[in-house]
């Protein structure tokens, strides 16, 4: 590959190099040579380091490709030799009333997912009411708190606005 304006050097292994091609080192010559080299130190010296710090680290074609793992039955996916195996969960939830602010009946001051004062069980007997105020109370709660009061209007017993479910 010898052009005219390049002059023909000889390399360190006896072939002959053009200029630009003595420029891209060792490891770049063997591939060009297409010979079988034997390492020498400087072969085995790590490549300078470039001011351009956006510059991508170049790949090599033939890099290792990560293992594929095997999932087993309680096994956890994972990239490294680390096998972790689930043995035992232990799982602990909390829930809580979407549109209510309080979870607890601003009258009687049991929890929603608990009955009043009134039932003996929660469940259906004993349902959630929430008003046009968006303050929710135990049907049987507010039922008593609007009998109780001697108004032409109920009022809800948080905000004293009129009552509407």
């Amino acid at each position: 590959l010898d052009s005219g304006d390049e002059e023909a050097v000889v390399d360190d292994y006896g072939g002959p190099l053009t200029r630009s091609r003595m420029r891209r080192g060792p490891i770049a010559r063997r591939r060009l040579m297409g010979s079988e080299i034997t390492p020498t130190l400087e072969l085995m010296t790590p490549p300078r380091r470039t001011a351009n710090k956006r510059r991508k680290p170049a790949t090599s074609s033939n890099s290792v490709e990560t293992p594929q793992i095997v999932i087993d039955r309680g096994d956890l996916p994972t990239n490294t030799r680390l096998q972790i195996k689930v043995k035992e969960v232990h799982l602990i939830a909390e829930w809580k009333w979407k549109d209510v602010g309080d979870d607890t009946c601003g009258i009687c001051r049991s929890a929603f997912e608990a009955c009043c004062v009134n039932c003996k069980l929660p469940g259906d007997d004993c349902p959630l009411v929430k008003g046009a105020c968006k303050h929710a109370f135990h049907m049987h709660c507010i039922y008593k708190w609007t009998e109780a009061q001697n108004a032409a209007r109920p009022q809800c017993p948080l905000c004293r606005q009129e009552w509407k479910y």
